[in-house]
């Protein structure tokens, strides 16, 4: 199985922030264009001109405030973890899961005996995991869009994949083979 696949569920979800980007990039260039023309009564190309690079910041501005502010903080500090007697946290972060086309928002938890996500409470579709470590079998990270590396893959002994896009995942990868090489030599 090649963990580096361009088509992905992940991908199809960094994709859709694309797609909503450009869209809004076309509505801009239009806008821009048509208020080239008749209010400061510009001729065509100069108006078009103005249109596509206001445009295009448009689109990179509208990708940016998706993917970065698309959950309100407030949910997601909201999002609370039930820890097991003994059991400490030791990593979170904001997460995008997906195992459809359509991706979850919430929080991904590390604790010293699980890896924990759970949906914000206005997540259309409720999706939590809650895997042992001692079910891990590897963990890696991949770059979305093969340009953003804030992809993360977990396998499981089960063979089931889980895919998730959060910030740090070279930490989280480095986290998840510390405490499953931890579980290993106390085996």
């Amino acid at each position: 199985m090649n963990e580096f696949q361009d088509i992905s569920n992940m991908n199809i979800f960094m994709k859709g922030i694309v797609k909503q980007a450009m869209w809004s990039a076309v509505v801009g260039v239009i806008t821009l264009t048509f208020i080239g023309m008749w209010l400061n009564e510009w001729n065509f190309f100069k108006a078009i001109s103005f249109a596509l690079i206001g445009g295009v910041i448009e689109g990179i501005a509208a990708g940016f405030i998706n993917y970065r502010f698309a959950v309100p903080k407030y949910l997601l500090n909201e999002i609370p973890v039930d820890l097991e007697a003994g059991e400490r946290l030791n990593f979170q972060a904001s997460a995008h899961y997906s195992n459809t086309l359509e991706a979850n928002s919430g929080k991904l938890f590390l604790t010293t005996r699980r890896l924990i996500f759970k949906c914000h409470r206005q997540s259309k579709k409720k999706v939590d995991l809650n895997i042992q470590i001692k079910e891990l079998e590897s963990a890696s990270s991949f770059k979305t869009l093969n340009l953003f590396n804030n992809g993360l893959i977990v396998h499981t002994k089960d063979g089931s994949k889980y895919e998730f896009i959060t910030k740090g995942t070279v930490k989280w990868v480095y986290q998840l083979s510390d405490i499953e090489n931890g579980l290993q030599q106390s085996a």
